[in-house]
């Protein structure tokens, strides 16, 4: 039977150059960024729903939302800093007619998940390297006014290294 080497551990043994950083090569750790909120029927584009602070440094690597008992119609909803921002939809955006599961943050559109890519922080002062250069509160940002009481749960993966 051969063994096989992943490309950490020929990484770890200077056999491949480095690449990409990952969180594992600079110690980094994954943290979750969770939230639940049960929208009100007066819920509209002039709301935001705080759901919490990402600190400085932070990489986002993936978001995931569950909605149960959709909305009656379909209804955007921003992810990012407040509506009135530039950063309103900085993390993305999904739209929801029914109860069910969408996933946000691609970090290979945002940059985050290169500490040196692209990125989409150009409404931040200070931003470079993909990287939040202050904590930065994310909402909730329905794009029009939600018919019904869905509840949401969602979650942002993010490292700090």
């Amino acid at each position: 039977m051969a063994v096989k080497y992943s490309d950490a551990t020929l990484l770890a043994q200077g056999a491949n150059p480095p690449g990409e950083v990952r969180t594992q090569d600079q110690h980094g750790r994954v943290r979750c960024l969770t939230a639940s909120y049960t929208f009100a029927a007066s819920d509209d584009s002039t709301t935001s729903i705080f759901i919490g602070t990402l600190p400085i440094g932070a990489r986002v690597l993936s978001g995931a939302w569950a909605m149960d008992g959709g909305p009656a119609t379909a209804v955007s909803y921003n992810i990012g800093g407040l509506n009135s921002k530039s950063t309103s939809a900085m993390l993305g955006s999904v739209t929801m007619s029914s109860s069910g599961t969408a996933a946000f943050a691609n970090t290979s559109a945002t940059g985050f998940l290169t500490p040196n890519g692209s990125h989409l922080l150009s409404g931040i002062a200070g931003a470079a390297a993909a990287q939040l250069p202050s904590p930065f509160d994310v909402y909730i940002n329905p794009a029009a006014t939600v018919s019904g009481t869905p509840n949401v749960k969602i979650r942002i993966d993010y490292v700090v290294d």
